[in-house]
Formats: C-alpha cells, sequence, structure tokens
C-alpha cells in the first residue's frame, strides 16, 4: 500500500494538514505500522498507541531542529557593520542567524544591532531569524531576544560604548549600580535610533531622558 493511502486509513481522507506532517516519519515506523495491520489482535491493540507515537515525533522532530548559536569563529571573519576582525574580541561577541541559513557575527552588541535593523545596508539579503549575545558575567551565549541590556556604563567595548547583555534583570541592575550605568533596557525596547545614538558615541544620557519624558 503506498505511503500516502496509510496515512489515509489511519487518519482519515479530511485530515490533509496532519498527513502532510506525518510523512516527514521514517519509513521504519511505516514498517511498523504494516506488521501491526496484518495482525488483528495487534491492530486492536497498538492502533491508538501508535497514533500517540505519531503524534509526539511530530512535536520532538523540531524541537531536535532547533537552531543553536555557533560556537567557532573564522580568525579571518569581519564584522560585517565595522569591518573588524571579530575572533578576537571573544568576551563581545554577538551573533545574527538569518533566514537564508548564514550566519553574521560582530565585535560588539551594538554593531549587531545595527544589522539587526538595517541588513541591506550592510549587505545582507535576508532577515534575521536568531539572535546570540553573551552574557557579560559568565561569558555563556544566550538568547538575544530575551536578555537584558545595560546602556550608559563605564564598560567600554571594542567600538566605545556598548549594550552590555545580561541573562536576568536582576544581574543587569546590579551591574548598571556597579558601573555607573543609565537604564536597563529589553530587546524590545531597543530602537534604531537609540542604536544610532550610541554608536555616534552618546553615553545613554539622552536615552535616559527619553524614557524619563515618556
Amino acid at each position: 500500500m503506498p505511503c500516502r493511502d496509510r496515512f489515509d486509513f489511519y487518519l482519515g481522507n479530511d485530515n490533509n494538514d496532519m498527513k502532510q506532517q506525518c510523512l516527514t516519519v521514517p519509513l521504519t515506523l511505516l514498517l511498523i505500522i504494516d506488521i501491526i495491520r496484518k495482525n488483528s489482535v495487534l491492530e486492536k491493540y497498538m492502533k491508538k498507541r501508535m497514533m500517540y507515537l505519531l503524534f509526539s515525533l511530530l512535536f520532538i522532530m523540531p524541537m531536535a531542529a532547533a537552531a543553536e548559536p555557533v560556537d567557532e569563529v573564522a580568525e579571518k571573519e569581519r564584522c560585517p557593520v565595522c569591518g573588524m576582525f571579530v575572533a578576537k574580541y571573544a568576551p563581545w561577541l554577538a551573533q545574527i542567524q538569518m533566514a537564508d541559513g548564514s550566519t553574521s557575527f560582530f565585535d560588539g552588541v551594538k554593531d549587531m544591532l545595527a544589522y539587526y535593523f538595517e541588513p541591506k545596508k550592510y549587505g545582507g539579503s535576508s532577515s534575521a531569524e536568531d539572535i546570540y549575545v553573551k552574557d557579560y558575567y559568565n561569558q555563556k551565549w544566550i538568547d538575544g531576544k530575551k536578555a537584558f541590556y545595560v546602556v550608559g556604563s563605564d564598560t567600554m567595548g571594542p567600538m566605545g560604548h556598548e549594550f552590555i547583555p545580561f541573562a536576568s534583570t536582576e544581574e543587569a541592575e546590579i551591574f548598571k549600580k556597579d558601573h555607573s550605568g543609565t537604564m536597563v533596557m529589553s530587546f524590545d525596547q531597543i530602537t534604531l535610533e537609540k542604536v544610532t545614538e550610541l554608536r555616534s558615541g552618546m553615553k545613554g544620557h539622552s536615552m535616559h531622558k527619553m524614557k524619563k519624558g515618556s
């Protein structure tokens, strides 16, 4: 029996979306289904259990394909925004994984954000899918969209004033207090205007005033 007919038997003729997803299940499972169908006792007992297995795989397979940060950076990898070699600035590294499957590396969050907001300006041909930055304290890769950033601090990155990333607001607030930061921002609060201000050399005081006035 053809593969699609097997799924018609188990899922019904009207469940086209589910059948399309189930067709990604490995051939081994189809062979198991055939064996069960040939044994009426097994079929009665196992039909529901096989369906539970198929549904579980539909959830597990996308999770297994989830994006991960790239650890290895080539020695000659350049930041697409400032042109600097990024490998020698490991503590400040940031990366964007694009919709076309490519990964771009940056020597700081500030340049990464500039690229994120205007990829075509810096030679990008696709939109950003995933963003990773390094937690300033433990140097582990974290989701850039879930991170918290301190601006206006006395800590300089390779390109001057930076968005200093942290995994939690608590750590960000501690750093802000210890290093004279002006504010803590979530990723969603960061705009191209704020990035441009920081890249122009402003320490973050104007951004602090904007927040107070909003």
